[in-house]
């Protein structure tokens, strides 16, 4: 409840009644203390809990009574005199005194006592009441520790804000005037030394719970995360106004200036790059501190404050011309120690060095900066030299303190600013201080090489220590400045140190970089190109630069500090700097750089770089592009030994506290930090144009990391690849085709690079991530493009031992890339395609025939070796017996066509997937005759003669075949009638032992009586449905087939459509085998394993209603008929004849160019040249004036000596009437005409196409064809 002024006349009443209460708490405390010793003694720690509670309830009476007390205080304190009150009033809290310091201790929120006393110290009226007790103000400033929390120091720094203000406020910013002398500052006087020791522990601890940073961050805290806290500043504020309190005493005690050297231990270190009001306070505070500190605590603070002279990381450094004066001024107080030293001399060159201008705001005083810069530039023989400023002047009265800063250390103000002017705008200024800059560097190298004896042992040389431990450093930092015409400048006096310093073996002095320096060609020189305004000279210094470090020559063997400080800093400029289109071709040179740099770094900067990176990422998400293939391109150049530190090598699972500490540095940097962090930009989000989030692959991230992966140890690379493998597959889900397609080929990318045993698990990432919808064409489309990356560098292996292939790794995971294409082909993705009136979404990979392409690469990559099937297998493919990738890849299909209710459209897909596995496997450089000839003759021979053999020759129905609903044949020979005599009479013994069938048809109504009955019924139906009717009741045939009779019931297998589909990828892998292997006819295996495809081919001929097998199958006989094989004269009575009818079916005389036809003009021309056929015609007459008998035994001979009889000839012959007049395709045709001509063939028709030939040589339009004509005219002149 607020107090009213109106019971100011009840305050004394009150104050009695607050600190009567404060008195007997005071009292009880100390009896419930005393008790509590008592019982402790007596009980032990029983009583404790009685004594807590005690406490505890004191605690609050008298926490309130001093928070009464507060207010009252600061209510009444100008109208009421509470002097009075004072000796009472600390003498009822003289404990809760004693325990202040400690009950501060990680409080939050200042205690009630502390805030009393605040008040106290906040009212200039209540500061006499502090007088009477020292133990309340020496309290205080023992509260302020290191752990204390901001609101409690806060409160603290309050309270003596009203003691050095004598009671009066402080505003941050404001300077307040404090009276001299006052009761206040007294009492700060008296106890200031503990106070100085008290923030010597705050500042100098390890919690940094206030730190300095906080005090004088900048007022709108943009670069703070947290809220800006009202007493930033204040702790700052108020020990420089202690410094001043100190200084201005009258007395100079030594506890005083050891007080004031603490001071300025704890000020000069705050100081910062920054002219923040509380930063120019402290300069202040240090410039009137350091004329009375003792001159070896002056000196101590000399480099630090040349140090704030100088840029500040990569940036200029302090800027404000009055910040810069008042540090001129404290380097002026340390050089006015020594008057007429070098250091004097320095102090005023630096004053000159800072002037501003007094006739322009922010402007350099030229007339005074000009000359110190021309005299540093100058020789060491002219005055104002770096050289003369160094050197003590004889005769000078210099203080023994000092000769701690002679020789080059006392240039160091010097030096800085020199640095700090590079990023002057003025021309003129930073020119000449880049001379200034290069001319102490030749000072450095001359007194280096003058001094033998220090040369001997250089490692003691000041000179050389100088320029490697304080100049060096300046320009390792000078080239990450962003200022361009400033980074130029550093960049160009690393080129002048490293040509002076080329033959030292200093590391840090880059002399290893002189080979880059061109003095005779300037265009060939790497700084000045690296610095040229044009961008392709700037990119040649690269370009140079990356093939230097690739040729690996005694040149390119720079150090690490060369290629970390320099070489690194100037290539990765490019890539935050870029800004337009025109620059990537020179970024990209620059990244490529990198790459090669990273090789050479050690693990500090490498790790160093790479974290940097990695941070910068999400600050420049313009250049995010870059950054990215920078980070991948450190990452591929990862060369350091790994040890995880566990032979188990569990590292993919997730990191405990034990295993993030195991193996070493390298190690725990990559799996704690590096290889996470990198992780999570494996993926970004993508906003398209309706404000959809998308997630997109990074691909270049995620093949940097596979490369890294595959540089760790094997188990720990088999960890982490699964999850990597992952992320790439889910990229596929994306709507976005561009991203799906990156996704894509980085998968593929990464099958490539890894061992083939662990494309497994990519093909199960991909069956999981990818299993519905529009992803089940992604999928395929994604096994297409593993496998042409695959095909592109990986060969069937030359394999001696079974064993070894059986466990081939790319053959194993032939089911599994099945099982995804047999999904894609004949399971949902196929219905997807095929579905027709419904709205589909386009997906490009949908379109084409992935799969099928993808069967032709799998049939040609893997090892032909199906002779694997009968070789039992310890490790089968799942769902197989054996290890042939072979059958493994065409069971499944065959299986397919064996199913009696398989659909032509499924027929369609099968065929299209074997021809192209045909194709695959006749591009398969394994394949060799050995393996091909009986795979074939294995695969086809089923589906070629079926059940035929069981049954009987002439094709009769058994009592089984009964029901079938194929036709008989139309029988046109009666030759055969004595067969199917005994077969009829054997269906009728058959016939005679069944049983009546009425028991089991559904309705008796027009049904046979018994079995017998009904097979005389279905006879008769047969009978009647192939009676021939004449005239106009005659049957119109249509169809290809309808010249040639009816097919024999052997033929119901072979034409079967899925019987049919198998015998022409059997027949096309044959002839692409035949056609790519040199077969040699002397060899007798090779004979042996081809003989037995004359009868199934010459079975293909006759049976065959399929066009494709056909022509394939004369293809085949094309190649064999060439060999001496002893099936010729078997087969050719067969073949013959069927050739002949196929030439009548496919009507010759209308088209010869059908593949058909040429195909039988091929085959007729092998059979009757044929060896075998030559030695009927041997003993012939070639006379055409024969007698009756001699034309007796010459048809006799032209019997043997053809595959055709004389009738079948003379048809021939009647075809080939029309077939040479035609134009196109006639090698064949002249070619059978030519055959028949050389077997000295004689009949009319032979005599009319002689005639035809002999016009042909003359009136035919092609020279080709009339060559052909003479020729065979005039073989048929010589002979006939």
């Amino acid at each position: 409840v607020q107090i009213g002024y109106g019971m100011k006349h009840f305050v004394p009443n009150i104050m009695n009644l607050l600190l009567a209460l404060c008195e007997q708490t005071e009292d009880a405390f100390i009896v419930n203390k005393n008790q509590s010793v008592e019982n402790k003694d007596l009980y032990g720690d029983e009583s404790t809990a009685v004594d807590r509670d005690d406490y505890s309830r004191i605690g609050r009476v008298r926490s309130l009574c001093f928070l009464r007390l507060s207010q009252m205080l600061s209510k009444f304190s100008f109208s009421i005199d509470f002097i009075k009150f004072g000796k009472r009033l600390w003498n009822s809290m003289t404990s809760s005194v004693i325990a202040l310091p400690n009950t501060v201790v990680n409080a939050e929120n200042p205690p009630s006592l502390l805030q009393l006393i605040e008040t106290v110290a906040s009212q200039r009226e209540l500061i006499p009441l502090l007088q009477e007790s020292d133990n309340a103000v020496i309290a205080m400033f023992k509260c302020i520790e290191g752990t204390t929390r901001s609101k409690v120091i806060g409160c603290i720094m309050r309270a003596i804000d009203g003691l050095l203000t004598d009671g009066g406020s402080f505003v941050d910013g404001d300077s307040v005037t404090v009276k001299a002398h006052s009761l206040g500052q007294k009492l700060i006087l008296k106890h200031i030394h503990l106070l100085i020791s008290q923030f010597t522990k705050r500042l100098t601890s390890d919690s940094k719970a206030a730190n300095l940073d906080d005090d004088v961050a900048t007022p709108n805290g943009a670069d703070k995360v947290h809220k800006r806290n009202p007493t930033d500043g204040l702790q700052l504020n108020i020990l420089c106004r202690v410094s001043e309190l100190l200084v201005s005493a009258s007395e100079v005690e030594d506890e005083n200036i050891e007080t004031m050297e603490r001071l300025c231990s704890l000020l000069v270190p705050s100081l910062k790059f920054d002219s923040h009001p509380n930063h120019l306070y402290v300069m202040r505070t240090v410039s009137s501190l350091i004329p009375k500190i003792s001159d070896n605590a002056a000196i101590s603070h000399y480099y630090s404050l040349s140090k704030l002279l100088g840029p500040n990381k990569a940036a200029s450094g302090m800027t404000s011309n009055e910040a810069r004066t008042i540090i001129s001024s404290a380097i002026t107080g340390i050089g006015s120690r020594g008057i007429g030293s070098n250091l004097n001399r320095v102090a005023t060159a630096v004053v000159e060095l800072n002037a501003a201008s007094t006739a322009y705001v922010n402007e350099h005083d030229f007339d005074r900066m000009l000359p110190v810069l021309n005299g540093l530039g100058a020789s060491n023989d002219s005055e104002g030299s770096w050289f003369d400023l160094s050197k003590a002047r004889s005769g000078s009265e210099c203080k023994d303190s000092m000769s701690s800063i002679a020789g080059p250390r006392v240039l160091l103000p010097l030096m800085f600013t020199c640095f700090h002017l590079l990023y002057d705008s003025d021309g003129v200024i930073s020119r000449a201080s880049s001379k200034a800059l290069k001319a102490i560097v030749s000072t450095c190298l001359d007194q280096i090489q003058s001094s033998k004896e220090e040369q001997e042992n250089s490692s003691h040389n000041a000179w050389l220590k100088f320029i490697e431990s304080t100049f060096m450093p300046c320009l390792k930092v000078g080239i990450m400045a962003k200022n361009l015409p400033a980074r130029r400048s550093f960049v160009l006096l690393v080129s002048h140190v490293s040509k002076l310093f080329k033959g030292f073996q200093s590391v840090h002095l880059y002399g290893d970089l002189e080979c880059l320096i061109r003095e005779d060609d300037p265009d060939q020189d790497f700084f000045l190109n690296v610095t040229h305004v044009q961008l392709h000279r700037r990119a040649r210094a690269f370009t140079k630069l990356r093939k230097l470090i690739l040729s690996d020559g005694k040149e390119s063997n720079f150090s690490d500090q060369s290629c970390g400080n320099i070489l690194l800093p100037l290539a990765m400029h490019p890539v935050y700097e870029i800004k337009s289109k025109s620059e990537e071709a020179y970024v990209v040179e620059a990244i490529a750089t990198i790459g090669e740099i990273a090789k050479k770094l050690p693990w500090g900067k490498y790790n160093g770089t790479l974290q940097t990176l990695l941070n910068n990422l999400t600050r420049h998400p313009d250049q995010e592009r870059f950054l990215i293939a920078t980070m991948c391109a450190i990452i591929d150049a990862f060369h350091f030994d790994v040890d995880t530190g566990n032979s188990s090598d569990d590292s993919g699972t997730a990191a405990t506290d034990e295993e993030s500490t195991k193996g070493n540095g390298v190690w725990r940097s990559l799996n704690n930090r590096i290889i996470p962090k990198v992780e999570t930009f494996l993926v970004k989000e993508k906003i398209d144009k309706h404000g959809s989030k998308s997630k997109c692959l990074r691909s270049s991230v995620a093949l940097a990391l596979m490369k890294l992966f595959q540089k760790l140890p094997i188990a720990t690379f088999e960890a982490k690849l699964p999850k990597l493998v992952t992320v790439v597959c889910n990229g596929m889900q994306n709507k976005d085709s561009d991203e799906r397609d990156t996704a894509r080929d980085t998968i593929s990318k990464m099958a490539v690079s890894i061992d083939l045993k662990y494309l497994p698990l990519i093909l199960s990432s991909l069956s999981v991530s990818l299993c519905e919808g529009y992803k089940l064409h992604v999928r395929s489309a994604a096994l297409h493009s593993i496998l042409v990356s695959i095909s592109k560098s990986y060969a069937s292996p030359v394999i001696h031992a079974d064993k070894e292939a059986m466990s081939l790794p790319f053959d194993r995971c032939v089911p599994a890339m099945l099982d995804l294409i047999h999904q894609d082909v004949f399971g949902e993705a196929s219905v997807i395609k095929e579905v027709q009136n419904v709205e589909k979404r386009l997906v490009k990979e949908a379109m084409g025939s992935k799969s099928l392409d993808s069967l032709e690469i799998i049939a040609r990559s893997i090892l032909f070796k199906p002779s694997l099937v009968s070789i039992p297998a310890t490790e089968p493919y799942p769902g197989f017996s054996h290890a042939s990738p072979v059958h493994a890849l065409v069971t499944p299909l065959l299986k397919r066509l064996r199913d009696p209710d398989v659909a032509p459209s499924t027929i369609g897909k099968v065929k299209d997937c074997l021809n192209r596995i045909a194709l695959g496997f006749s591009h398969n450089t394994s394949a060799t005759y050995k393996e091909v000839l009986p795979f074939v003759f294995g695969t086809v021979s089923p589906f070629v003669y079926g059940n035929s053999s069981s049954l009987s020759k002439d094709g009769d129905d058994d009592l089984e075949n009964s029901d079938d609903e194929m036709e008989t044949p139309i029988i046109v020979s009666k030759s055969k009638s004595k067969n199917r005599a005994d077969a009829k009479s054997s269906q009728g013994k058959k016939i005679a032992k069944t049983v009546a069938v009425s028991t089991w048809i559904p309705s008796v109504l027009g049904t046979a009586a018994d079995q017998k009955s009904a097979f005389d019924m279905k006879k008769k139906q047969k009978t009647e449905l192939h009676k021939v009717s004449d005239g106009v009741a005659a049957p119109k045939l249509t169809g290809s087939s309808r010249h040639s009779p009816m097919t024999p019931s052997t033929s119901r297998t072979l034409n079967n459509p899925s019987n049919s589909c198998a015998v022409n990828f059997g027949l096309v892998l044959l002839y692409s085998c035949l056609k790519r292997l040199k077969f040699d006819s002397s060899d007798e295996m090779m004979c042996s394993m081809v003989d037995p495809y004359l009868p199934l081919l010459t079975h293909c001929v006759r049976y065959s209603n399929d066009n494709q097998a056909l022509v394939l199958a004369l293809k085949c006989l094309g190649v064999l008929l060439r060999m001496d094989l002893p099936s010729v004269i078997k087969t050719a009575k067969q073949l013959g004849p069927s050739i002949l009818d196929h030439l009548t079916t496919s009507n010759a005389a209308a088209s010869t160019q059908s593949d058909i036809v040429q195909g039988c003009f091929k085959s007729l021309t092998l059979l009757i040249t044929h060896h075998k056929f030559a030695a009927a015609s041997s003993n012939r007459k070639p006379s055409s004036e024969a007698s009756g008998e001699n034309k007796i035994s010459e048809k006799f001979q032209h019997d043997g000596a053809l595959p055709l009889a004389e009738e079948q000839m003379q048809a021939l012959l009647n075809f080939l009437h029309s077939a040479v007049i035609e134009s196109d395709h006639h090698n064949a045709t002249f070619g059978l005409v030519k055959a028949i001509s050389s077997k000295r063939f004689m009949s009319a028709e032979f005599y009319d196409l002689m005639d035809i030939i002999l016009k042909l040589s003359v009136q035919s339009q092609k020279s080709a064809i009339r060559l052909l004509s003479s020729q065979i005219f005039l073989q048929y002149l010589m002979d006939y």
